[in-house]
């Protein structure tokens, strides 16, 4: 009796061990497997995306570097030393110029002016490399970007950017060889790479220790990873397209994005068992699990098979939730991604209707002085010439003679305004003289001519940057612009005041209103995007309350220290 119950004993164990084996064998087969490919697909995604967001990085790391240089280079002091033609600005002043220019971030470690024939003009920080200065002067009317050198204990980048004649350069039907002979000099912008070094070769928010490569656009590569091999020298070819992606051979991952900027490219490479190390490590604590679970069904079969089955599902429940985080993880990472995205295509578009508006400003001026100034100044010109023909032939008395010099003195005094009147709207003088309360109360004279009837209220505030004041007086203008053209407003209220630490503008009409939602989302309406810019550069903001039917109102808030840096 003993031996058959043992036997059969023995036997349902037997059993019980077969089936719960193909059991957790399919199980985990099941599971495991797709949960690995799972994550390896998240981690490739996301190495992707972290060799774009390094990309992007570079181009803003560059074009802030740029504009430093073009601030620099566009200083009327620093040109005006050039030609001289100031005699104001001195070396001093000049060298404090610089200084200024170069921020406060310490990426900027040295900035030069130097003039068309290499000699040094200014200077502020650490002495640039002759080798260096005499490369940049080479570039002529281009701009200058040298491949990484050595400069002292730092690893540096030299930008230099042309100092030009705005009168001849601007041209742009000028011929190539005219626009180079209209440089004056250039600034020359010796940028430190140790916040470069750091964003290109740091693990990145996935703690993933990789290598990464960046190539400039006279081929030069810069950077700690591989720089060789079919695969590297494809995605490299890739990246400089402007594509972005991943390729993959038997151990090696590259992702490769286009910086986006004078055809520069990156690649960062790591190798498959590091990037997907978390993958596998996921899916053998799965398989080392399973065994476990065997085991001790296979040890308690009666006495733990509840317990048992609560555990396996709280496992399993663990794997799902893992797998919820990372999707979830990915999805913020893509929209993330559009986000920035689409952010750059907004700004790429207002950058080029700011250079459609500059030009058809320019066409404007343009063909005022030339229908107006222009026709002017001939008819004072036949005039004159005829009273000098009459006058020395004898046949003009003295009262024909006054005529017509009070009718070309006439005609000097209406030039006179015409040429103030567009200087007028091309900068406002008062601005500098009076302050922005009474340069905007001018401004609301100068509308009331259109038939609006305009309340203002305010009284000079504290001195604020030059920035931040010109920026309220242009929203001012547009503004009052607007109503004119579109609100078919009667009275418009205005005031300027301080609040705590800020300017508080507020400009409200009684016009037809607008739907400013709808506004906001769609495409166009340069000013309101204009007006927000301008605002958002001076670390402020406009908001806009209308609705059709109930007027206005613009509220822009600025602080008073002024515009921060980009």
């Amino acid at each position: 009796m003993y031996t058959q119950t043992n036997a059969l004993w023995l036997r349902l164990n037997s059993y019980a061990a077969v089936s719960f084996l193909i059991l957790l064998v399919c199980g985990a087969l099941t599971l495991g497997l797709p949960l690995r490919e799972g994550s390896e697909r998240a981690a490739q995604q996301m190495f992707t995306i972290m060799a774009i967001s390094r990309a992007q990085s570079v181009e803003a790391w560059m074009r802030h570097a740029q504009g430093v240089a073009w601030h620099a280079a566009l200083r009327p002091g620093l040109r005006a030393l050039l030609v001289k033609k100031d005699a104001v600005t001195d070396q001093h002043d000049a060298d404090q110029l610089l200084a200024a220019s170069m921020g406060t971030t310490g990426d900027t470690v040295a900035l030069s002016l130097v003039s068309a024939s290499g000699a040094l003009v200014a200077h502020a920080g650490i002495a640039i490399p002759a080798d260096l200065a005499a490369e940049a002067l080479k570039s002529g009317g281009e701009v200058y970007v040298s491949p990484p050198m050595p400069v002292g204990t730092r690893e540096c980048v030299l930008i230099s950017v042309p100092v030009t004649d705005h009168v001849a350069a601007e041209t742009h039907f000028m011929p190539y060889a005219a626009r180079r002979a209209a440089v004056l000099g250039r600034i020359l912008l010796l940028r430190d790479l140790s916040y470069l070094q750091r964003l290109l070769f740091s693990g990145g928010a996935a703690g993933l220790s990789a290598s990464c490569v960046l190539s400039m656009e006279d081929g030069h590569l810069f950077g700690n990873g591989r720089k060789e091999g079919r695969l590297f020298a494809e995605a490299m070819r890739r990246a400089r397209k402007g594509e972005n992606g991943l390729l993959l051979d038997e151990d090696t991952a590259h992702a490769f994005a286009g910086v986006g900027w004078r055809g520069w490219g990156l690649v960062t490479t790591i190798p498959l068992r590091m990037l997907h190390a978390s993958a596998n490590e996921g899916f053998w604590s799965l398989i080392w699990g399973t065994l476990a679970v065997y085991l001790l069904c296979m040890g308690g079969f009666y006495v733990l098979s509840r317990p048992l089955a609560g555990r396996i599902l709280l496992h399993t429940q663990e794997l799902e939730h893992e797998v919820d985080e990372r999707r979830t993880t990915q999805e913020k990472l893509e929209k993330a991604h559009e986000l920035l995205q689409a952010a750059y295509a907004r700004r790429r578009e207002l950058a080029g209707e700011i250079l459609n508006m500059q030009e058809q400003m320019r066409h404007s001026l343009a063909t005022e002085l030339h229908d107006n100034a222009g026709q002017q100044l001939t008819t004072l010109l036949l005039s004159l010439d005829y009273a000098q023909k009459k006058a020395q032939a004898g046949e003009m008395d003295v009262n024909e003679l006054c005529a017509v010099l009070e009718r070309a003195a006439a005609t000097v005094q209406s030039l006179q305004k015409d040429i103030r009147r567009m200087s007028h709207g091309l900068y406002p003088p008062a601005l500098d003289l009076a302050g922005l309360s009474h340069s905007i109360r001018q401004l609301c004279r100068d509308f009331e001519s259109a038939g609006l009837r305009i309340h203002f209220s305010g009284t000079e505030l504290p001195p604020a940057s030059e920035e931040s004041a010109l920026a309220l007086y242009r929203i001012a203008q547009e503004a009052l612009t607007n109503i004119v053209r579109h609100a078919q407003a009667g009275e418009v209220h205005i005031a300027l005041q301080r609040r705590e630490q800020s300017v508080v503008l507020t400009i409200e009409d009684d016009g037809r209103g607008f739907d400013a939602t709808a506004a906001g989302e769609k495409a166009g309406h340069l000013g309101l995007r204009l007006m927000q810019e301008r605002a958002r550069h001076c670390s402020g903001a406009v908001t806009f309350e209308s609705a059709p039917g109930q007027g206005t109102l613009v509220l822009v808030e600025i602080p008073l220290q002024g515009a921060t840096d980009a």
